[in-house]
């Protein structure tokens, strides 16, 4: 126990001390910021160097002006590798980043997390999550959301589809009229942005989006409510890929439940086929309601994030029970494909007061400033 302490705080130092580089004002931070760059993208010096000498992107993503030579790199390195051996780390630079940005990964980063995550363990994803996300389509995330929040959330949203429900426009129905959406949440609560902060969606969105390129995978387009009264249909069997058949090999959208309510068999759980969404084509209504294809219902507790992929075929159950079932749905789609997939225009609905306070988390997630150039 002794020695795992020691090296938990001397892990804690060398972060501290990384941290205080990376910030410090000196010559000697862009060295440090352009080796912290190569090391997160799994590069060693010289090839990072050879890929982004004259990149402007990377160099904007790290925050540096221009790439220092490889003199001043190696020169950089040899001071910081004897400053950490000081605190008694003994490997060469390179393993250092390595090992910090393992450590940076692993923690919560409370004092970055808003206010309504912190504090609460969030979950680790493993090898084995990501293959079943990948071969099922979909992936349920237990415990990822304190349940104090999902009251307050679930206050919230009733408030808003009571409110809509009452107005001139008299809110948004479908169905048979017992299902109602509540639209352009980031515009209506400082609640549901800071909740698109959660970093266990950031992890799925990216791992799903995933492609070979620097820049961003994914971007949001949409967060709303989704209400299912006493006695909601269920939908028609649908995928949230929204081109013609057949569907392309490449994800083009991913969704994200925020579970505030049980989603169980009785008030309606999003009913899917397992593996669909390697199909590459729409549901025949016919051959989704039948006996040939195994159906299951995304059964969760309330706490839970649920996560599916585009291309799976699925559908909200019926309601069967007697109260609503919500839940807050925030769909991402590969960043190249946003015009095509966009449900809500946040440029539009964003008065400017609200946008002067949007994070650049959030900006990040909304593609606010993509494509923005600062040196005009």
């Amino acid at each position: 126990m002794e020695n795992l302490r020691s090296s938990s705080l001397q892990s804690s130092a060398l972060n501290m001390w990384l941290a205080k580089l990376v910030n410090h004002s000196s010559s000697l931070h862009q060295c440090v910021r352009a080796c912290v760059g190569f090391g997160f993208l799994g590069l060693s010096r010289d090839a990072g160097l050879l890929e982004f000498r004259s990149n402007r992107y990377f160099l904007d993503a790290i925050d540096i002006p221009l790439m220092p030579s490889d003199a001043d790199l190696q020169a950089a390195q040899v001071s910081l590798e004897s400053q950490a051996r000081t605190l008694g780390w003994k490997e060469p630079w390179e393993e250092l980043i390595v090992r910090c940005l393992h450590e940076f990964s692993g923690s919560s980063f409370s004092e970055e997390l808003p206010e309504i995550l912190r504090g609460h363990r969030m979950p680790v994803l493993d090898d084995t999550d990501w293959q079943f996300l990948d071969e099922q389509g979909y992936l349920v995330v237990e415990n990822a959301i304190p349940i104090d929040l999902c009251e307050r959330l679930g206050e919230r949203l009733d408030t808003l589809a009571h409110f809509e429900a009452g107005s001139k426009k008299g809110g948004y129905f479908y169905g048979s009229g017992r299902m109602q959406r509540i639209y352009q949440l980031l515009g209506k609560d400082e609640l549901f942005r800071d909740l698109l902060l959660h970093p266990t969606c950031d992890q799925v969105m990216s791992h799903m989006f995933y492609r070979p390129t620097y820049h961003d995978k994914y971007f949001l387009t949409s967060f709303h409510g989704n209400v299912l009264q006493p006695g909601a249909e269920p939908q028609i069997w649908h995928v949230d890929a929204n081109v013609p058949d057949p569907l392309p090999a490449w994800i083009i959208r991913a969704n994200s439940n925020y579970v505030i309510h049980d989603y169980t068999e009785e008030n309606g759980a999003t009913e899917i086929v397992p593996g669909s969404h390697k199909l590459l084509r729409k549901p025949d209504r016919g051959e989704a309601e039948g006996h040939s294809l195994k159906k299951i219902k995304m059964c969760a507790p309330k706490g839970s994030i649920v996560f599916w992929h585009g291309h799976l075929w699925h559908r909200s159950g019926a309601n069967r029970s007697q109260a609503n079932r919500a839940a807050l749905l925030a769909t991402y789609a590969a960043s190249f494909f946003r015009e095509v997939c966009m449900e809500e225009n946040p440029y539009l609905y964003l008065n400017q007061s609200v946008a002067n306070t949007l994070s650049p988390p959030l900006k990040r997630i909304l593609g606010w400033d993509h494509g923005a150039k600062h040196y005009a």
